[in-house]
């Protein structure tokens, strides 16, 4: 669907903008800083989404469940994902190549 996990040449010029939602300049094969940046904020958004869905699940499920054990292994569970979550959130929030840098890579083509 409009190339997300595919090669970028692969794809045609408005299907890989279609993919990125943003404008590319794609004369001269350049990502702008705005699409790097638009793709760093979803990735966190994800990361956010994901482990608040893990949460609920765990929540639905302490509502359910009846017997001791069962409530607090969904209790450290639910425990673990949060740590894990944040530890993924931050790791994506501070990661190395800032966004800045990344708008000077080019795609890559054959």
């Amino acid at each position: 669907m409009h190339g997300t996990g595919r090669h970028r040449w692969e794809l045609s010029d408005s299907d890989a903008k279609t993919a990125l939602l943003v404008s590319v300049t794609f004369s001269s094969h350049y990502l702008t800083s705005d699409s790097i940046q638009f793709w760093y904020l979803c990735e966190l958004f994800y990361v956010i989404a994901n482990c608040l869905l893990k949460f609920a699940i765990g929540y639905f499920y302490l509502r359910v469940a009846i017997e001791r054990w069962h409530i607090w292994a969904i209790r450290i569970l639910m425990l673990g994902t949060v740590l894990c979550g944040l530890v993924y959130f931050f790791l994506v929030l501070l990661q190395c190549i800032p966004s800045k840098h990344q708008s000077s890579a080019r795609f890559h083509t054959r």
